[in-house]
């Protein structure tokens, strides 16, 4: 009889320290672990991603690029480049004011008025290379452009045989960049 009671005592002991509760105890700090990381590594990544758009070390984004290039005669020839962080850039080359490298500053007015002249024109949708088709006059001095705008955006090179509204629009462009308060660079 006392076997049989040890015998039991010794079941009821075994059942009761089984592993399974160990495991499902083990099994939840794990878990628990595991969200604590993933929580961790979440944080660290949102903070990444806040650091990122805080630091000056990410390179702007260049909105406009207006380009008259030379020609035989005594055409303007220069390069302007406005990034979306307010700064342009200027590269007189000839037949202009300022001749060198300019900088200047231009405000959220001068996007707007480029991106509803842009619209206005549907310049996304435009070839982007004027003549479409035939061989370019060398004689005729190509102006290049490139605008993006959100999503948008298109570069074109006009040599000559273009619609008459990319031509008014370049005009409206060089009369924009041109009101513009370069300063020479140092």
């Amino acid at each position: 009889m006392k076997k049989a009671i040890f015998t039991a005592a010794t079941v009821l002991v075994i059942i009761q320290f089984a592993c399974t509760p160990k495991v499902a105890e083990l099994t939840i700090r794990e878990q628990i672990a595991a969200i604590d990381t993933t929580i961790a590594l979440d944080t660290n990544l949102v903070i990444e991603e806040i650091d990122y758009w805080l630091t000056d070390d990410k390179q702007p984004e260049i909105l406009l690029l207006f380009r008259k290039t030379p020609c035989y005669g005594n055409c303007e020839a220069y390069l302007v480049e406005v990034y979306d962080d307010g700064k342009a850039y200027l590269d007189g080359q000839r037949a202009i004011e300022n001749i060198g490298n300019y900088t200047a500053t231009v405000d959220s007015m001068f996007f707007t008025r480029l991106y509803l002249a842009a619209d206005k024109i549907d310049y996304y949708n435009l070839s982007r290379q004027y003549p479409t088709s035939g061989p370019v006059m060398k004689a005729f001095p190509p102006t290049l452009t490139y605008i993006k705008n959100d999503s948008l955006s298109n570069g074109i090179y006009n040599a000559h045989h273009s619609p008459v509204t990319l031509q008014k629009f370049e005009k409206f462009i060089a009369k924009e960049l041109e009101n513009l308060d370069w300063k020479k660079e140092e």
